[in-house]
Protein backbone atom coordinates (compact mmCIF):
# COMPACT_ATOMS: atom_id res chain seq x y z
CA UNK A 1 0.00 0.00 0.00
CA UNK A 2 0.97 3.40 -0.58
CA UNK A 3 2.01 5.75 2.23
CA UNK A 4 -0.13 8.92 1.96
CA UNK A 5 1.11 12.37 2.44
CA UNK A 6 1.05 14.32 5.37
CA UNK A 7 -0.87 17.57 4.52
CA UNK A 8 -0.78 20.81 5.83
CA UNK A 9 -2.42 21.36 8.87
CA UNK A 10 -4.30 24.25 10.06
CA UNK A 11 -5.48 25.35 13.66
CA UNK A 12 -8.11 22.63 15.48
CA UNK A 13 -6.82 20.01 12.98
CA UNK A 14 -4.83 16.82 13.65
CA UNK A 15 -3.48 14.42 11.43
CA UNK A 16 -3.65 10.58 11.75
CA UNK A 17 -1.62 8.55 9.19
CA UNK A 18 -2.33 5.15 7.79
CA UNK A 19 -1.48 2.66 10.34
CA UNK A 20 -1.61 -1.48 9.96
CA UNK A 21 -2.11 -1.49 13.47
CA UNK A 22 -5.60 0.31 13.72
CA UNK A 23 -4.65 3.15 15.52
CA UNK A 24 -6.62 6.05 13.71
CA UNK A 25 -9.38 8.68 14.22
CA UNK A 26 -12.29 6.17 15.61
CA UNK A 27 -9.41 4.64 18.41
CA UNK A 28 -8.78 8.35 19.22
CA UNK A 29 -12.26 9.15 19.94
CA UNK A 30 -12.76 5.71 22.07
CA UNK A 31 -10.12 7.09 24.00
CA UNK A 32 -11.70 10.23 24.56
CA UNK A 33 -9.31 12.43 22.91
CA UNK A 34 -6.17 11.05 24.99
CA UNK A 35 -3.46 9.72 24.10
CA UNK A 36 -2.73 7.14 26.23
CA UNK A 37 -6.39 6.55 28.02
CA UNK A 38 -7.86 3.01 28.13
CA UNK A 39 -9.59 2.40 25.04
CA UNK A 40 -13.79 1.76 25.73
CA UNK A 41 -16.11 1.32 21.89
CA UNK A 42 -17.26 4.66 21.49
CA UNK A 43 -20.58 3.57 20.31
CA UNK A 44 -21.21 2.67 24.26
CA UNK A 45 -20.90 6.38 25.68
CA UNK A 46 -22.74 7.87 22.72
CA UNK A 47 -19.39 9.02 21.36
CA UNK A 48 -20.31 8.16 17.84
CA UNK A 49 -24.12 7.30 16.73
CA UNK A 50 -24.06 3.68 14.61
CA UNK A 51 -27.29 2.86 11.87
CA UNK A 52 -27.74 0.49 9.78
CA UNK A 53 -30.58 -1.13 7.01
CA UNK A 54 -31.33 -3.62 9.44
CA UNK A 55 -29.56 -5.58 11.86
CA UNK A 56 -29.58 -9.38 10.68
CA UNK A 57 -26.80 -10.94 13.53
CA UNK A 58 -24.56 -9.66 16.10
CA UNK A 59 -24.62 -6.29 17.56
CA UNK A 60 -24.02 -2.39 15.57
CA UNK A 61 -21.49 -1.21 18.47
CA UNK A 62 -18.71 -3.99 16.71
CA UNK A 63 -18.90 -2.03 13.40
CA UNK A 64 -16.17 0.32 15.21
CA UNK A 65 -14.80 -1.84 17.56
CA UNK A 66 -11.06 -1.66 18.02
CA UNK A 67 -9.80 -5.28 17.09
CA UNK A 68 -5.99 -5.16 17.99
CA UNK A 69 -4.75 -7.79 17.03
CA UNK A 70 -7.11 -9.13 13.98
CA UNK A 71 -5.63 -12.42 14.40
CA UNK A 72 -7.10 -13.74 17.63
CA UNK A 73 -9.54 -11.28 17.93
CA UNK A 74 -12.64 -12.23 19.73
CA UNK A 75 -15.03 -14.78 16.63
CA UNK A 76 -18.34 -13.79 18.22
CA UNK A 77 -17.54 -9.96 17.46
CA UNK A 78 -19.32 -10.68 14.35
CA UNK A 79 -21.89 -7.97 12.65
CA UNK A 80 -24.46 -8.93 9.70
CA UNK A 81 -26.76 -5.95 8.33
CA UNK A 82 -29.46 -6.72 5.58
CA UNK A 83 -32.30 -4.64 3.49
CA UNK A 84 -34.84 -5.21 1.72
CA UNK A 85 -33.05 -3.06 -1.82
CA UNK A 86 -29.32 -2.25 -0.58
CA UNK A 87 -27.99 -3.09 2.68
CA UNK A 88 -25.78 -0.43 4.63
CA UNK A 89 -23.84 0.75 8.07
CA UNK A 90 -23.33 3.68 8.51
CA UNK A 91 -21.40 6.10 11.67
CA UNK A 92 -21.93 9.61 12.68
CA UNK A 93 -18.97 11.52 14.31
CA UNK A 94 -18.57 13.97 16.84
CA UNK A 95 -15.62 16.05 14.74
CA UNK A 96 -15.28 16.51 10.90
CA UNK A 97 -12.60 14.06 8.88
CA UNK A 98 -11.26 14.93 5.79
CA UNK A 99 -10.30 11.20 4.73
CA UNK A 100 -7.49 9.46 3.51
CA UNK A 101 -8.23 6.10 3.82
CA UNK A 102 -9.81 3.02 6.55
CA UNK A 103 -9.63 0.00 7.24
CA UNK A 104 -12.35 -2.87 7.51
CA UNK A 105 -12.36 -6.27 8.75
CA UNK A 106 -14.28 -9.32 9.20
CA UNK A 107 -15.43 -11.13 12.33
CA UNK A 108 -13.17 -14.20 13.00
CA UNK A 109 -16.21 -16.73 12.86
CA UNK A 110 -17.56 -15.12 9.25
CA UNK A 111 -18.47 -17.54 6.81
CA UNK A 112 -16.66 -17.44 3.33
CA UNK A 113 -20.44 -16.56 1.60
CA UNK A 114 -20.39 -13.39 3.68
CA UNK A 115 -16.57 -11.64 2.91
CA UNK A 116 -17.02 -8.41 1.32
CA UNK A 117 -16.33 -8.64 -2.05
CA UNK A 118 -18.65 -5.45 -3.44
CA UNK A 119 -18.97 -2.79 -1.78
CA UNK A 120 -18.93 1.15 -1.44
CA UNK A 121 -17.68 3.89 1.32
CA UNK A 122 -19.52 7.55 1.34
CA UNK A 123 -18.78 10.41 3.26
CA UNK A 124 -22.14 12.79 3.71
CA UNK A 125 -21.02 16.11 5.02
CA UNK A 126 -23.22 18.33 7.85
CA UNK A 127 -26.13 19.75 7.51
CA UNK A 128 -29.28 18.01 6.16
CA UNK A 129 -31.88 15.58 7.63
CA UNK A 130 -31.64 12.10 7.05
CA UNK A 131 -34.29 12.17 4.16
CA UNK A 132 -32.45 15.24 2.38
CA UNK A 133 -28.80 13.95 3.36
CA UNK A 134 -26.32 13.86 0.24
CA UNK A 135 -23.81 10.99 0.21
CA UNK A 136 -20.85 11.24 -1.45
CA UNK A 137 -18.52 8.07 -2.89
CA UNK A 138 -15.09 7.84 -1.88
CA UNK A 139 -14.19 4.55 -2.66
CA UNK A 140 -15.85 1.78 -4.44
CA UNK A 141 -14.78 -1.80 -4.63
CA UNK A 142 -15.44 -4.47 -7.36
CA UNK A 143 -14.51 -7.73 -7.15
CA UNK A 144 -12.31 -6.69 -3.85
CA UNK A 145 -10.53 -10.03 -2.68
CA UNK A 146 -8.30 -8.56 0.01
CA UNK A 147 -10.50 -10.21 2.83
CA UNK A 148 -9.85 -13.58 3.00
CA UNK A 149 -9.79 -16.75 5.49
CA UNK A 150 -6.12 -15.60 5.90
CA UNK A 151 -6.39 -11.51 5.97
CA UNK A 152 -9.21 -10.75 8.18
CA UNK A 153 -8.70 -7.04 8.07
CA UNK A 154 -8.02 -4.95 4.91
CA UNK A 155 -6.30 -0.92 4.05
CA UNK A 156 -7.18 1.36 1.38
CA UNK A 157 -6.15 4.37 1.02
CA UNK A 158 -8.48 7.24 -0.84
CA UNK A 159 -8.08 9.71 -3.57
CA UNK A 160 -11.16 12.59 -2.62
CA UNK A 161 -10.13 15.77 -1.47
CA UNK A 162 -12.85 17.85 -0.16
CA UNK A 163 -12.95 21.82 0.79
CA UNK A 164 -15.06 20.34 4.08
CA UNK A 165 -14.95 17.39 5.81
CA UNK A 166 -17.13 14.68 6.34
CA UNK A 167 -19.08 13.80 9.53
CA UNK A 168 -20.65 10.83 8.53
CA UNK A 169 -19.36 7.86 6.68
CA UNK A 170 -21.50 4.66 5.30
CA UNK A 171 -20.44 1.10 4.20
CA UNK A 172 -22.74 -0.20 1.29
CA UNK A 173 -23.29 -2.96 -0.37
CA UNK A 174 -22.53 -2.87 -4.04
CA UNK A 175 -24.10 -4.95 -6.85
CA UNK A 176 -21.77 -7.15 -8.73
CA UNK A 177 -20.63 -5.71 -11.36
CA UNK A 178 -21.52 -8.76 -13.78
CA UNK A 179 -25.47 -8.54 -12.18
CA UNK A 180 -28.45 -6.52 -12.01
CA UNK A 181 -28.36 -4.10 -9.19
CA UNK A 182 -32.45 -6.35 -8.28
CA UNK A 183 -30.97 -9.93 -9.55
CA UNK A 184 -28.15 -9.55 -6.84
CA UNK A 185 -28.74 -11.13 -3.35
CA UNK A 186 -25.61 -10.02 -2.03
CA UNK A 187 -26.58 -5.98 -2.13
CA UNK A 188 -29.38 -6.88 0.14
CA UNK A 189 -26.62 -8.49 2.69
CA UNK A 190 -23.81 -6.77 4.22
CA UNK A 191 -20.78 -8.14 7.00
CA UNK A 192 -18.01 -5.98 8.65
CA UNK A 193 -16.42 -4.91 11.61
CA UNK A 194 -14.29 -2.99 13.08
CA UNK A 195 -14.04 0.03 10.95
CA UNK A 196 -11.27 2.59 11.01
CA UNK A 197 -10.64 5.85 9.51
CA UNK A 198 -7.74 7.94 8.99
CA UNK A 199 -6.85 11.13 7.89
CA UNK A 200 -7.22 15.19 8.95
CA UNK A 201 -9.52 15.46 12.08
CA UNK A 202 -11.16 18.94 12.50
CA UNK A 203 -12.08 20.14 15.94
CA UNK A 204 -15.19 21.47 16.26
CA UNK A 205 -13.80 23.36 19.27
CA UNK A 206 -10.83 24.89 17.46
CA UNK A 207 -9.71 26.94 21.15
CA UNK A 208 -9.38 23.47 22.89
CA UNK A 209 -5.97 21.44 21.98
CA UNK A 210 -6.65 18.36 20.91
CA UNK A 211 -3.16 15.55 21.75
CA UNK A 212 -2.27 13.16 19.60
CA UNK A 213 -4.04 9.75 20.02
CA UNK A 214 -1.18 7.62 19.39
CA UNK A 215 2.73 7.58 19.02
CA UNK A 216 3.31 8.65 15.07
CA UNK A 217 0.18 10.58 15.18
CA UNK A 218 1.25 14.52 13.86
CA UNK A 219 0.78 17.41 16.88
CA UNK A 220 -2.11 19.86 15.95
CA UNK A 221 -1.02 22.80 14.12
CA UNK A 222 0.45 25.66 16.75
CA UNK A 223 -2.03 28.91 17.88
CA UNK A 224 -0.48 31.75 16.79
Amino acid sequence: MEIDDPPTLHIGQTYFPYRASGHGILHYLGCKGRSHAEWRNPALDGVVDIRSSGLREGHLKYFVEFLGDVVTHDPNKKLVVDGPDQAWIEVSLPVGVFISGYQISHGAGESRRNFLRNWVLYGAFPGGDDVNVSWFPLALHEDDTSIDFKRWRAGFLTKVRTAEPFHRFRLAAHPHPKRSPTGDPKRRQLAAVGLEIFGTLQDLNPRKAIAPAVPGAHKPAPRV
